[in-house]
């Protein structure tokens, strides 16, 4: 107590720039803003191929914001543990949050953590894994500590940001910097990744040119001469080029048809297959690929979906809209003219529904050094360009008809004598195993098969 007409000069706690209550409110704060984004971040997992984009650029947006939150508790904890008076006034958590405080910690730095590896080494089966059950953990300890602290955020979060704050805890203007710093932190970052992040969601186990290492030979046993071979880590068909040594072709189209295989799935086992026609790539030192075609893509629990997609790489692939099913019928065609490029696709069955989209390509421009029926297994790459074949599906087998060409303005089949045809086996260069393979082409030289092959290592 102060006499009558004394003046107190002393400063309490509730008035500190440093005090616990200057730092509840950074905490709340950071924590109500961290709270929206975690949010809008969970909710791209509900459509994760389609809001794929958005989830890495949030991911990589909160990384700042994220670790102001842990700097601020961190500072609370190391004070508390240090017997700093102020805070050991204020006490510790209630009991259950302290116990599942490291816990949440710990699941928080393990899920930015492999997603952050995710983004840099590409999609791999343990990583994705421990991503996943660790985004599992982290969102039943992040339940609880939002319901303990839920109402203590909404009435304190937003204090710093009113009028006069400054007069109930000092500070209040340091705090809004802390956090706007945070903030436009991450919006810099992900940003400054943005290019990166692209080039990931482009790679990241669709559909990717050969992997580099393709060699051609001779092909043993089939009847055409003029029909070469080639063994790749993720392609199976046929692909029309130029013959070494021969003039130049350029391809204007391409054009065929297959129907949808059935694929069988293995419980435990994530598998992948697409099936397409396309433009460019097949060279090592392709930079673009026009694509079109279908999918099928095994879940780990079994389940299996079909999909129909578009690529132009190496911008990232494009699932379209359009009905399909096993058995179904899919004629597919891109045509290419300077930077334009027409993808058309129609789904023979369900009443010949058709989607048709013409897009440019400035940069790079659009590879026209070949054109490619083919049966695949998708890689995933990472941004710096690293790239890992996923497991191929079993899809069985799958028949590619009416399979034409249009190249330097001369219309043909697969195997016109105008270029030359190469059969393209899928398998493992290292150890020598097969995955899938080409039948012979047929006699017209605008059919063929690819069989799938349960992968054995060669003898």
């Amino acid at each position: 107590m102060t006499q009558a007409g004394q003046i107190c000069d002393c400063v309490t706690d509730e008035s500190s720039t440093s005090g616990p209550p200057g730092n509840e409110r950074l905490t709340t704060t950071v924590g109500l803003v961290l709270l929206v984004l975690l949010v809008v971040e969970t909710l791209t997992t509900l459509s994760a191929r389609s809001l794929l984009p958005v989830h890495v650029f949030l991911g990589l947006l909160l990384l700042p914001i994220l670790a102001l939150k842990l700097a601020s508790v961190g500072w609370r904890f190391v004070r508390y543990y240090m017997r700093n008076e102020p805070y050991r006034l204020e006490g510790p958590p209630r009991l259950l949050l302290r116990l599942l405080a490291p816990l949440l910690v710990a699941s928080t730095l393990v899920v930015f953590g492999s997603g952050i590896a995710l983004a840099v080494v590409g999609h791999g089966g343990s990583l994705f894994i421990v991503h996943v059950l660790s985004f599992g953990v982290w969102g039943l300890l992040m339940i609880v500590h939002v319901l303990a602290y839920l109402a203590r955020t909404l009435r304190v979060g937003t204090a710093d940001w009113r009028r006069r704050a400054d007069l109930v805890v000092a500070g209040a203007g340091s705090r809004r910097a802390a956090l706007s710093g945070a903030l436009l932190a991450g919006v810099i970052l992900a940003l400054a990744t943005y290019p990166a992040q692209q080039r990931w969601l482009s790679h990241r186990g669709e559909h990717r040119r050969p992997a580099d290492g393709l060699t051609h030979a001779q092909v043993v046993g089939v009847a055409r001469h003029d029909v070469f071979s080639a063994k790749s880590s993720n392609w199976a068909g046929y692909a029309a080029s130029a013959a070494d040594g021969s003039p130049a072709v350029s391809f204007s189209s391409v054009s065929g048809a297959w129907r949808q295989p059935a694929t069988m799935c293995t419980v435990g086992t994530p598998t992948f297959s697409a099936f397409w026609v396309g433009l460019g790539g097949f060279s090592g030192t392709s930079q673009a690929l026009e694509q079109v075609g279908s999918q099928a893509n095994c879940s780990a629990s079994g389940r299996v979906t079909y999909s129909v997609w578009y690529e132009l790489v190496p911008a990232a692939p494009v699932t379209i809209k359009l009905p399909i099913k096993a058995g179904d019928g899919i004629a597919a065609s891109v045509a290419v003219s300077t930077t334009s490029v027409t993808i058309r696709i129609t789904n023979v069955t369900q009443k010949k529904k058709t989607f048709q989209r013409r897009l440019i390509m400035a940069s790079p421009t659009p590879d026209v050094s070949s054109a490619e029926w083919v049966a695949e297994a998708p890689s995933a790459c990472a941004p710096a360009g690293h790239c890992t074949v996923l497991p191929l599906a079993n899809f069985g087998g799958v028949t590619f008809v009416v399979g034409k060409a249009t190249g330097s303005g001369h219309a043909g089949t697969i195997s016109d004598p105008a270029w030359s045809a190469t059969a393209i086996t899928l398998g493992d260069p290292d150890s020598g195993s097969t995955n899938a393979t080409p039948t012979p082409l047929s006699a017209d030289g605008s059919s063929f098969g690819v069989t799938w092959i349960d992968p054995q290592p060669a003898p």
